[in-house]
């Protein structure tokens, strides 16, 4: 069953990389414990409050207001993030969407608070015309993407 236009969760990195390949992304459920949601949301909320203590906070050009908070470069700031994007399903539709290696640049965590304004879905979206997923993948992509699956 599909809603509002995207693939219905999924298990399997298989049926993921069918849903990239047509849909441009992918809803893969069941695959975070419930401990390391707690741990990546506590370490959030420390990495916060860490930087308004330390004047580190900064607001982000794209969001509508200054309401929303954010923490840069989280992988720096706790092991539950390394450990979230060394998932071996991660890896591998890595491996199998952009080729090995595949280098990660940057990951931060953006909080929008109860009545924040939220802000502009991707900063990296702004230089590409919809749909950013076909023109992404036929862009960016070095390797050729997989024929999407039957979803009978």
């Amino acid at each position: 069953m599909k809603i509002s236009g995207l693939p219905a969760p999924t298990k399997t990195v298989e049926q993921a990389l069918c849903d990239l390949a047509e849909y441009g992304v992918a809803l893969i459920w069941d695959q975070l414990s419930p401990l390391m949601l707690a741990q990546a949301r506590q370490a959030t909320y420390d990495a916060i409050k860490d930087d308004v203590e330390q004047k580190r906070f900064q607001g982000f050009a794209l969001d509508y207001r200054d309401d929303n908070l954010r923490v840069g470069n989280i992988l720096t700031r706790h092991e539950v993030f390394r450990e979230l994007v060394e998932m071996p399903h991660v890896i591998e539709l890595l491996s199998s969407f952009l080729g090995w290696p595949a280098l990660l640049g940057n990951i931060s965590a953006n909080v929008t608070r109860p009545g924040g304004a939220g802000g502009m879905l991707r900063a990296d979206q702004l230089f590409m015309s919809t749909p950013w997923a076909t023109r992404a993948s036929a862009s960016l992509c070095p390797h050729p993407l997989p024929r999407p699956c039957d979803h009978a």
